[in-house]
C-alpha cells in the first residue's frame, strides 16, 4: 500500500497493534486495593485510580464501611474500625479480585489454609461453589454462583465487639 494513500491504516502491522493494545490497557481501570489489616488511608487513591464511585456509611459508632463501585458494577467494601485500620474486606462482581492484593500480608495464611485442607467447600453443581477458610486470625468466605464472585475476609480479633461478623457483607 502506498504510504501517501488516503486509505492508509494508522495502526496497521504488529508494532501498531501492540501500541494500540498498550494504550487500551493503560486506559482500563485497575483493581481496587483495599488491604486487610492496613490503614484506610489508601481509599481515596484507590477511588481515583480505579475510576470508582466511593460511598462511605457508618456501621455503628465504632466503624465505617467504604464502598468502591466501578462502572462494571463490581464493588469492594472496606470495613474500617476505630483504630483506622481495615478489619474486613468484601467483594462482589463478575471477576474474582486479586486476593493477594486484598489480603496483603494475610494472603500467605489464606494459601496455607487451602494447602492444609482446612478449607470447607460445598457445592455439587459445577456452576456454584462455596469456600470457608479459618487460619489463625484470618477468616475468608467465598462464593461463586454462575459468573458472580462474592466473598469476605476479616481478622476475627479486630472486628469490633458490637458487630457480628456474619452481618458483614
Amino acid at each position: 500500500m502506498n504510504p501517501a494513500s488516503p486509505h492508509r491504516r494508522p495502526f496497521a502491522g504488529t508494532a501498531g497493534a501492540a501500541a494500540c493494545g498498550a494504550l487500551l490497557l493503560a486506559l482500563l481501570p485497575g483493581p481496587a486495593r483495599a488491604v486487610l489489616g492496613e490503614a484506610a488511608a489508601s481509599i481515596q487513591a484507590d477511588q481515583l485510580r480505579t475510576h470508582a464511585r466511593h460511598r462511605q456509611s457508618p456501621l455503628l459508632l465504632s466503624s465505617q464501611a467504604h464502598e468502591l463501585q466501578r462502572a462494571d458494577g463490581s464493588r469492594i467494601t472496606e470495613y474500617v474500625g476505630p483504630s483506622g485500620r481495615v478489619y474486613a474486606v468484601s467483594w462482589q462482581g463478575g471477576l474474582k479480585p486479586d486476593l493477594a492484593v486484598l489480603l496483603g500480608s494475610h494472603h500467605a495464611a489464606y494459601q496455607a489454609g487451602i494447602a492444609a485442607g482446612s478449607a470447607n467447600t460445598s457445592g455439587r453443581r459445577v456452576m456454584s461453589r462455596s469456600l470457608e477458610i479459618r487460619q489463625g486470625d484470618l477468616v475468608v468466605r467465598e462464593r461463586t454462583n454462575l459468573n458472580v464472585h462474592s466473598g469476605i475476609a476479616y481478622l476475627a480479633s479486630q472486628v469490633p465487639a458490637e458487630i457480628a461478623p456474619d452481618a458483614l457483607r
